[in-house]
């Protein structure tokens, strides 16, 4: 990781400024985030409905998707450590290395013992930055926990998603013919369950949307807990006026 390539101005921040520098990332690079996000979350959506499409059983599927999450959200946060230190990184060489590289390190410990962790966006780059595993990670993570709220964040974008939801929702009724209405809501309209289908089409619509913003905050959050801890920012001065020394000598 070289801290002259970074391509942010370095700084100590307030937790507010440093979420707010994450959706400022996110929202330069959310094509390619959303991308990624799609690519590794579409599959479970398509077969949670596929097998999961009846009333009795929509929970379960709905109940998968979002158990499921650890497995969608690392590889945004390494393709952000790489990109936003100017390392050119397609989407494809993420997806190659999304098991063995980003998932596997964080399988069982993600979806497990740590699955009620909300502090997660702010932890993944442990793993997929520093490498750190068993002991060390959490002592690591100990010491650099201290004080940050990625814990609001997530509750924060918890709530976006859910207004997103709701909104498109309603949006659906609002513009739908009144006289459409009564049938679609007791599902007489289609030989499916079109509502179920919709409530898997509108929830994949609002974790997409929120997922490169919740990531992009909790990684920005790291990077300045650690600016903090280790005084990246007077380092990357010290570097660059050596450069300068050596350009007037």
């Amino acid at each position: 990781m070289q801290l002259d390539q970074i391509t942010t101005q370095l700084r100590i921040r307030t937790t507010f400024e440093s979420i707010d520098l994450g959706f400022v990332m996110a929202r330069k690079w959310f094509i390619p985030l959303w991308k990624l996000w799609v690519i590794i979350a579409l599959p479970v959506f398509i077969l949670s409905a596929f097998f999961f499409h009846t009333k009795d059983s929509e929970w379960i599927g709905l109940f998968i998707i979002w158990w499921l999450k650890p497995l969608y959200e690392p590889a945004l946060t390494f393709w952000l450590s790489r990109t936003l230190f100017s390392e050119q990184i397609s989407l494809k060489q993420v997806m190659k290395q999304w098991f063995k590289v980003i998932i596997k390190p964080l399988f069982f410990s993600s979806l497990l013992w740590h699955r009620f962790n909300f502090n997660r966006s702010f932890y993944y780059p442990l793993v997929l930055l520093e490498q750190q595993k068993g002991e060390a990670k959490s002592r690591r993570a100990a010491v650099l926990g201290h004080g940050q709220n990625s814990f609001w964040l997530t509750w924060i974008c918890f709530v976006f998603e859910f207004v997103i939801f709701i909104s498109c929702y309603f949006f659906i009724l609002i513009m739908m013919p009144e006289t459409m209405v009564d049938r679609f809501l007791n599902d007489e309209l289609y030989s499916v369950d079109i509502g179920i289908i919709l409530d898997y089409a509108i929830l994949f619509i609002a974790m997409s949307l929120i997922a490169p913003f919740y990531l992009a905050a909790g990684f920005s959050l790291y990077i300045n807990r650690r600016t903090k801890l280790e005084a990246w920012d007077l380092e990357i001065k010290f570097k660059n006026m050596q450069n300068r020394l050596k350009q007037s000598s």
